[in-house]
């Protein structure tokens, strides 16, 4: 096996792993392929912004570098005293979120926006986990789920595509269902 090389690629959910098999004389070209790509997808993102507030609990500076790709207007947080705590950073969120018409048991369905994701990081937080960059993931309008690691996200969208599968049988039950109540001869009163 001197003549392959394994890598291993990014895996869709945190317990699988896929593996690539690279013949040797490949992989320096492979490596250096990957590198561009990182290299052009590091390139394209928004530079890093530093910045400095005036912390309002400490009245000290205080230094911030924002997340790759923010998307924030952090003039406010740099004119006037701040709370650390108050001082987040994300990305664009995702321009692609459906909007279907929900029924909040009012009658009267409301067009509500479902699944919108952006990335997002508190550099402050007390919860370590918030200060590294994670995916928020608006459920509903306003109702979130809580912040995903890579891995969480990836369990995510796992339940999703079950969800999805449950959603494609459900309809072809209803196609069913709808043919046959169709096909019935009315009832004689």
């Amino acid at each position: 096996m001197s003549d392959i090389a394994t890598a291993t690629a990014s895996s869709p959910t945190p317990t699988e792993q896929r593996h690539l098999t690279v013949p040797t004389e490949r992989a320096p070209e492979m490596q250096r392929r990957v590198q561009e790509d990182v290299a052009r997808i590091m390139a394209a993102i928004t530079p890093r912004r530093t910045w400095t507030f005036t912390n309002r609990e400490t009245g000290q500076a205080t230094t911030v570098t924002c997340l790759p790709g923010c998307v924030l207007d952090h003039s406010r947080d740099i004119a006037t005293p701040t709370h650390a705590s108050d001082v987040y950073c994300r990305t664009e969120g995702d321009d692609s979120a459906a909007t279907v018409p929900i029924d909040f048991n009012t009658g009267t369905p409301e067009a509500a926006q479902i699944l919108t994701v952006w990335i997002e990081s508190d550099p402050f937080s007390t919860d370590i986990a918030r200060r590294l960059p994670h995916a928020v993931v608006e459920i509903i309008d306003e109702h979130y789920i809580a912040p995903l690691d890579p891995d969480a996200l990836a369990e995510l969208i796992a339940l999703l595509t079950q969800r999805v599968a449950a959603l494609r049988m459900a309809h072809l039950q209803l196609v069913g269902t709808r043919a046959a109540v169709t096909a019935l001869p009315e009832a004689s009163a």
